[in-house]
C-alpha cells in the first residue's frame, strides 16, 4: 500500500489553508477597536493663598498660558477653586501659593495632599511655581513638596533677576525639556534636591533652577511626577508679551502627558445668527456668523426646503454662500438652539436681592464667549433660565455651565435678555462666575448636503476596497490548484 502524503490529508489541507488565511489577516489593514485615553484637562490653580490675577499689573497672570492650551485642546481651568476631584486633569500648576499668608495660614490640608498624590499616581504631572527670596510663599511650597515625600525644597535666595536677563543654557536632556536650549526666568530661587530628585536646569554657577521628582510608589515617568521651579514667570503673560528662551517648548512639554480633545466633526458648521431671535418661520434672507470650525466668515441664507413642521428645525435643508459673492450650497440642517453671547460681568450698583458672586473684574478677558443651550431650541428657558445647561463653543469648544442664577434688567421684565447678569457654574469644576449678557440669539448645526444626481462627484474607488479580498482568491486558488496538481501526479 502506498504511503499517503501530507497534502492527500484534507484535514491537514485545511489546517495549511487556515494558516494561509491568518497570515493574510494580519498583512490587511482591518478596524480593530481604539484604545481608550481619557482627554486631559489643565488646572492653573491660585488658591491655597496664591495670587489673584492682576495683582502685579499682569505678572503672575496666565490668561496666554491658559489660551495656549485652551487652543491646542486641553481645555484649561484659572481658578482658586480647588476642584471636587483632579480625575478630570492630567496636568495641575500651582501658581505661588502662600504669597498672601506663608505663616501656614494656607498650607495644603491632608486631603489636598493625598488628591494630589493618586493624580500623580493615576499618570498626572504637578508643576509648583514658587519665586525668589525667601518671601513669596517659600514655606507653603516647602511644606506641600514636604507632605507629598519628594526630596525638592526651594531656597531663600535670588538669581537671573528680570525677563531681560540672560537665560539659563545648563540644562539636562528630558522629557519635559525637550528642545529646550536655553530658559528665560523673571527672578528664581535655587532648589536643593535629594533622593531621586533631577536637576533639569540650572544657572551659569550651578545651582538648580527648575527639578523634577516622584512620589513614592509612582510609575516609572514621563508623566506620574512634580516639577518644581524657583520663579513663577517663567509661563505667565509677561513672559509671553517679552519673554525670550524656550520657555513654549517647555511649556508644550509639559502637557505631554494630556490627550487633547477631539476637535468637532469637520463636516459641521456652527452658525450664530446676527439678528439675533428672529421668526423661525421666516428664516430666508437671514444673515449668519460662523463660530466653528472658521471663527468669523459670513452667510446669507437665502433659500429653505421645510421639512413640514412650518418652522426652521432639524432636517431641513436651506441654501447658504459665503458672503459677499461666494458659492451657492445646499446645507441640511442638522440642530436649532438658543446660543448666549456674554462678557465678564464688570461691578454695578443694584437694589437686587439675589446674592451673587463677586464680579470677576480682570480675573477674565473681556473675550466674548458664545454658549448653547442643550436640548436644541426651547424658548420657555428664557422665562425660567434658572438650572438650564449650556455648552460653549466659543472660544474653549466642549466646556459645559448650568446657569443657577439671574440678576434681570428689566428689559424685558422677567425675561433672560440682553444687559442681564447671570451666574454660570462650571459643570467640571463647580466654581460659579458672573457673566453679563450681550445678546441672545438663535445658532444652527449644518452639514453639507450631498452633490444632486448629475453634479460633481467622486467614483468608488472600487480596486481599494476589492484589493485584501482579490489577494486571499488569488492566494486559495493558487493553493487549490496547487493541491490538485500534485494529487494528481501522486495518483499516476
Amino acid at each position: 500500500m502506498s504511503k499517503t502524503k501530507w497534502y492527500q490529508r484534507p484535514i491537514q489541507l485545511l489546517v495549511v489553508l487556515t494558516l494561509v488565511l491568518s497570515l493574510c489577516a494580519a498583512v490587511l489593514p482591518t478596524a480593530g477597536p481604539a484604545v481608550a485615553q481619557a482627554p486631559g484637562h489643565v488646572l492653573v490653580y491660585y488658591g491655597n493663598g496664591g495670587p489673584d490675577p492682576g495683582t502685579f499689573g499682569g505678572w503672575v497672570d496666565y490668561y496666554q498660558l491658559k489660551a495656549r492650551y485652551d487652543g491646542q485642546g486641553y481645555p484649561t481651568d484659572y481658578t482658586d477653586v480647588w476642584p471636587v476631584s483632579l480625575t478630570q486633569y492630567k496636568l495641575v500648576i500651582l501658581s505661588m501659593p502662600g504669597y498672601k499668608d506663608d505663616s501656614g495660614t494656607h498650607y495644603f490640608t491632608a486631603s489636598q495632599v493625598n488628591a494630589l498624590q493618586g493624580f500623580m499616581m493615576a499618570g498626572g504631572r504637578l508643576v509648583v511655581l514658587g519665586d525668589y527670596g525667601g518671601s513669596w510663599g517659600m514655606n507653603t511650597v516647602n511644606d506641600l513638596l514636604s507632605k507629598l515625600g519628594v526630596g525638592i525644597s526651594q531656597n531663600a535666595d535670588a538669581y537671573l533677576a528680570g525677563l531681560d536677563s540672560t537665560p539659563a543654557t545648563d540644562i539636562t536632556a528630558d522629557q519635559v525639556t525637550t528642545g529646550v536650549n536655553s530658559m528665560q526666568f523673571g527672578a528664581t530661587s535655587s532648589l536643593s534636591l535629594s533622593g531621586g530628585a533631577k536637576s533639569l536646569v540650572r544657572e551659569p554657577g550651578g545651582a538648580t533652577l527648575v527639578a523634577v521628582d516622584q512620589v513614592a510608589g509612582a510609575p516609572s515617568r514621563p508623566c506620574h511626577d512634580v516639577v518644581v521651579s524657583g520663579d513663577t514667570q517663567i509661563m505667565d503673560d509677561a513672559w509671553f508679551a517679552d519673554g525670550d528662551g524656550d520657555n513654549l517648548e517647555f511649556i508644550d512639554n509639559l502637557v505631554f502627558c494630556c490627550v487633547p480633545l477631539p476637535p468637532p466633526p469637520p463636516n459641521l458648521k456652527y452658525l450664530h445668527s446676527t439678528c439675533g431671535l428672529f421668526n423661525l418661520t421666516e428664516p430666508v434672507g437671514t444673515q449668519w456668523h460662523e463660530l466653528l470650525h472658521i471663527f468669523g466668515r459670513e452667510y446669507h441664507l437665502s433659500s429653505w426646503e421645510d421639512n413640514g413642521d412650518g418652522i426652521l428645525s432639524y432636517c431641513d435643508t436651506i441654501d447658504m454662500y459665503e458672503k459677499p459673492n461666494g458659492e451657492l450650497r445646499p446645507y441640511h440642517v442638522e440642530t436649532v438652539t438658543i446660543t448666549l453671547v456674554v462678557t465678564p460681568a464688570p461691578a454695578r450698583n443694584t437694589t437686587e436681592t439675589i446674592t451673587l458672586p463677586p464680579p470677576q473684574g480682570n480675573k477674565l478677558p473681556l473675550q466674548p464667549m458664545y454658549i448653547e443651550l442643550e436640548g436644541g431650541y426651547d424658548p420657555s428657558i428664557l422665562i425660567q433660565p434658572l438650572g438650564s445647561q449650556w455648552h460653549e463653543i466659543y472660544p474653549v469648544f466642549c466646556r459645559e455651565y448650568e446657569l443657577v442664577n439671574m440678576q434681570d434688567s428689566g428689559d424685558p421684565r422677567g425675561e433672560l435678555s440682553f444687559c442681564d447678569d447671570i451666574v454660570l457654574q462650571n459643570k467640571r469644576t463647580g466654581e460659579e462666575t458672573l457673566w453679563h449678557v450681550e445678546e441672545v440669539a438663535i445658532d444652527i448645526i449644518v452639514t453639507p448636503e450631498p452633490p444632486p444626481v448629475g453634479g460633481e462627484a467622486y467614483p468608488v474607488d472600487k480596486f481599494s476596497l476589492l484589493a485584501p479580498w482579490i489577494t486571499v482568491a488569488v492566494i486559495l486558488a493558487g493553493g487549490i490548484s496547487w493541491y490538485i496538481l500534485r494529487r494528481r501526479r501522486a495518483q499516476s
